[in-house]
């Protein structure tokens, strides 16, 4: 009988993760700010800002850092600068789906049409775009808060001592990453069954001061909830307590189903070894999953 649950379990939870792993999403919007400065749409500003999208959305591939910055007419008056970035653990398809939705679809059309300037963000990635250079420029406005509506459950002056103490020492971490990436995940235990997970990410044009100060401004603006993000152009974090980033989902999944195993077969298991070994997986699991948020 045990046998027949445990063959059971491992079918229906290997089902969920292909299930996350093979799953187109579009992606998930969230916000776009668009000032009231606009062109005309015959004009060559237009004409450059369609060449500059089929540039970005042409370049996700070749950008396996999730990260591209780009330029069209460069030193005319009609010029137009533009860039995306991806979220870290975004493969590239995902990313390439979410820059081909903003570049054909929603800024040209939905949001932003027209505008002169433009930033829109998504769960998975942020474009945007300018009448004036973006490369290696640290921008902290315009600025875009989110949070939870619930507040945590518990002690929150310590979650709030907890939490900003694992952003703070974030800051430092993807400042000074080395790879083409300045991106970093952490998980952190609240009580036995609250976990903190956080993300911070920046451009990686910034340097790792620049990327710092970015950051630092971002944690001022945290609130104390469930959850909360800040998304600036040149940075974003967010904590929830979830498992919203996909390999920590995919962590998350497993050492549930490690659980379960052990609770059927009355084995022992080290759950800190297994947790060390699925990160790993999850990393090279990313190469061919969506993300997925719960």
């Amino acid at each position: 009988m045990a046998q027949a649950k445990l063959s059971l379990l491992l079918f229906f939870s290997l089902s969920c993760l292909s299930i996350i792993c093979k799953s187109a999403f579009l992606p998930t919007y969230l916000y776009s700010i668009c000032p009231k400065s606009t062109f005309t749409p015959d004009s060559k500003y237009k004409t450059n800002l369609n060449t500059l999208f089929k540039s970005l959305s042409s370049n996700v591939t070749s950008n396996p850092s999730g990260f591209h910055v780009t330029s069209t007419a460069n030193g005319t008056t009609d010029a137009v600068y533009g860039l995306f970035l991806c979220r870290g653990d975004q493969n590239t398809t995902a990313c390439s789906d979410c820059v081909k939705t903003a570049t054909t679809t929603d800024l040209p059309k939905t949001y932003c049409p027209n505008s002169n300037v433009a930033t829109i963000w998504y769960d998975e990635c942020m474009v945007r775009y300018s009448n004036e250079s973006l490369l290696g420029k640290m921008d902290v406005t315009p600025k875009v808060m989110l949070s939870n509506s619930e507040k945590i459950k518990g002690n929150q002056t310590r979650f709030g001592e907890i939490m900003r103490k694992t952003v703070n020492d974030m800051a430092v971490l993807t400042a000074n990453n080395g790879s083409r990436k300045k991106f970093t995940v952490r998980t952190v235990n609240f009580t036995s069954s609250v976990t903190l997970y956080a993300l911070e990410q920046c451009t990686p044009d910034l340097t790792a001061n620049e990327c710092n100060r970015c950051l630092r401004v971002a944690i001022g603006q945290l609130s104390i909830m469930e959850g909360a993000r800040i998304l600036q152009p040149s940075c974003n974090i967010r904590y929830e307590i979830y498992p919203f980033i996909m390999v920590l989902l995919i962590t998350h999944l497993l050492i549930s189903l490690l659980r379960k195993i052990s609770a059927l077969t009355s084995k022992s298991v080290t759950l800190a070894k297994f947790r060390s070994k699925t990160l790993e997986l999850g990393h090279y699991q990313l190469k061919n999953c969506y993300m997925y948020v719960c």
